[in-house]
């Protein structure tokens, strides 16, 4: 069968790429939400926080797209390939280079079974992520509203809601009275001196 040995080998490499992608995805996971959960620990977690271990990579379900993509040339390479057709040039080192295309079917259906069960790790992670990154943005929105209804109703020294802006003005409006009715004190005794002074002469 023209092909057969060529599109194996292309088959087994795109097989072991998407195993890696997927131990990568496991491991950022992983990473992830253990930082997630040591910055909720330290109650360190902000928007930004959250934000900063978002899961941005493509979903799982793009990638898993590729699996079930790869599933189907495996199984159409065994029907089109007789079980006793000999792959003499499979360029992965491991491989026997005299299998049958039975027993290199057999290696793939056994990495696509571990690419299997590492997406099922991921999509658990995955869900985990999501859920505690849920979580924490709930508890932010009720702590910040929390301590919104805090400060409408924290009463001042005094008893009201001014603040202290509102006070620091209103002793400035007092300094400027009290300096204008001296001014006028004493614009009013130079007058009455002048006067007296007009009245002896």
């Amino acid at each position: 069968m023209p092909n057969s040995e060529e599109g194996l080998s292309e088959l087994s490499q795109a097989i072991l790429q998407l195993t890696q992608r997927f131990s990568t995805m496991e491991i950022n996971l992983e990473s992830r939400l253990s930082r997630l959960t040591d910055s909720a620990a330290k109650g360190d977690v902000t928007p930004a926080t959250i934000a900063s271990h978002a899961w941005n990579v493509r979903s799982v379900a793009d990638v898993d797209s590729e699996r079930e993509g790869l599933r189907i040339q495996c199984y159409d390479f065994k029907t089109k390939c007789p079980s006793n057709y000999p792959i003499h040039h499979i360029h992965d080192n491991t491989e026997d280079p005299s299998t049958t295309q039975e027993a290199h079917f057999a290696t793939l259906s056994s990495r696509l079974a571990k690419v299997d069960s590492l997406v099922e790790k991921v999509e658990a992670l995955d869900s985990r992520l999501t859920q505690e990154t849920s979580s924490l943005r709930s508890t932010i929105n009720a702590t910040n509203t929390d301590l919104q209804v805090l400060c409408i109703q924290a009463p001042s020294h005094e008893g009201t809601r001014r603040t202290m802006h509102e006070r620091h003005i209103e002793g400035q409006n007092t300094h400027e009275q009290e300096k204008q009715k001296i001014r006028k004190d004493t614009q009013r005794k130079k007058l009455h001196e002048q006067g007296t002074r007009e009245r002896r002469r």
